[in-house]
């Protein structure tokens, strides 16, 4: 059994270091890895340096960090059998969400799963566990087209498609955001805020509704069927 979790960040070294507390104290399996994923150019990249990192050197913004540092974890060999995205403003507070995340998903059969954030709670995955095999057909964690915004919204309209969307009300992935209070506003959230931002991610987002989500559905059922085979 193994999970591993990954996390974006820049510029916010005492967010992850609260992270990481919050993952070492509900973690119980020992088989849940969180690896954070910081930019070549970030200049607070030398004050993690207790945590697991990697760099990425791509193009900026967390899904082109997300999706190559995924790609590369589906290339080991199917180490982890379950890939997660989690902000570095999120929190665990469910003591054992690893395991129940691991079973829950075992008895459905794989999908996407998560938990309630108590910003979102059902509405959207804004934290998200996938089985690697989905990552693996999909080619991508999150659709590429995407910088930052409407990840959430894919992977709901990935999992709704195909009829493998798994909402957890009770295990407790908590989302510290300006939006409810939890944070306040830093350059950060400033960056991934502005309305030209916003503005291209939505229309990316709607270009990939048009053009190739139901595609990447199909995608999702087939690497499903493939896992049902496996286990048979």
């Amino acid at each position: 059994m193994s999970i591993l979790v990954l996390c974006p960040s820049r510029g916010r070294p005492e967010k992850v270091r609260e992270l990481r507390e919050s993952f070492d104290d509900t973690t119980t399996s020992g088989y849940a890895d969180l690896l954070f994923i910081t930019d070549e150019d970030d200049e607070t990249r030398k004050d993690y340096p207790d945590l697991k990192t990697t760099i990425h050197r791509g193009r900026p913004g967390m899904v082109d960090a997300l999706n190559e540092v995924a790609m590369r974890a589906v290339k080991v060999g199917r180490k982890y059998k379950y890939l997660g995205f989690v902000g570095d403003d999120h929190r665990f507070r469910t003591r054992g969400w690893d395991m129940a995340i691991f079973d829950n998903m075992e008895r459905r059969g794989g999908g996407f799963a998560y938990g309630n954030d108590l910003l979102q709670g059902e509405n959207l995955p804004t934290a998200v566990f996938v089985s690697t095999e989905i990552v693996e057909q999909l080619g991508y964690f999150s659709p590429p087209k995407l910088a930052h915004l409407y990840v959430d919204d894919s992977w709901k309209y990935l999992g709704d498609g195909a009829d493998c969307l798994y909402y957890f009300p009770d295990i407790i992935i908590e989302h510290m955001h300006p939006f409810n209070g939890k944070s306040a506003w830093d350059e950060g959230y400033d960056r991934v805020n502005d309305e030209k931002v916003i503005s291209a991610d939505r229309a990316a987002y709607e270009e990939w509704l048009l053009s190739d989500a139901d595609k990447d559905v199909a995608r999702v059922k087939e690497a499903l069927r493939q896992l049902q085979a496996d286990v048979l």
